[in-house]
């Protein structure tokens, strides 16, 4: 097995047009020094001995960079991606997105006959990873969220991105305990 980290950097300007109050330094437009890294992981191909061909990832970081380095990302498209909320492992909770605005956190997907889920659902992103069991504090966070939510618009449908978008995202992953979390929400 064999893996390959290729890196670049651009820099880039934004401004959060979303949860900032006015006057704030970030409602302004600003910029950041960017670095993006590409982790490759893989059997060398056997006629080729390679795992990957390096003009091929020069070649897309080169469009990459070009498409980012010095622009304003703001009007990139493609780059909406935002969830409504963020709760950390250490159970902070942090919402980017108003819940009464579409945030990009579902992407191309399907709930119950219904595409684009984006248009009519509240994204809650847990941080960690599918292979990592979530921390007691996400659990209580979520939950204290979701009966929040449920007070506000009434009982809701509980899915992750696994299943609304089967095949193309995997979050949260089999180490999430659906049955703890509807108990503590019901």
């Amino acid at each position: 097995m064999y893996e390959i980290l290729k890196e670049f950097t651009f820099e880039a300007a934004h401004h959060l047009a979303v949860n900032v109050a006015d006057g704030h330094p970030y409602s302004r437009l600003h910029g950041h020094s960017f670095k993006a890294e590409i982790f490759l992981r893989g059997e060398p191909d056997p006629a080729t001995s390679w795992v990957v061909d390096f003009g091929k990832i020069d070649r897309v970081l080169k469009g990459l960079r070009e498409q980012l380095d010095h622009h304003y990302l703001n009007e990139i498209e493609g780059l909406e991606v935002s969830a409504h909320f963020l709760i950390r492992r250490d159970g902070g909770l942090h919402q980017y997105v108003s819940i009464d605005d579409r945030a990009w956190h579902a992407g191309a997907s399907e709930w119950k006959g219904r595409a684009r889920c984006n248009d009519f659902s509240i994204g809650v992103e847990l941080e960690g990873a599918d292979d990592v069991p979530f921390s007691e504090h996400q659990y209580e966070a979520l939950a204290e969220l979701t009966r929040a939510l449920f007070a506000r618009y009434g009982r809701l449908d509980l899915a992750g991105h696994s299943d609304v978008a089967p095949g193309r995202k995997t979050d949260p992953g089999p180490w999430f305990d659906w049955e703890r979390f509807e108990a503590a929400v019901t």
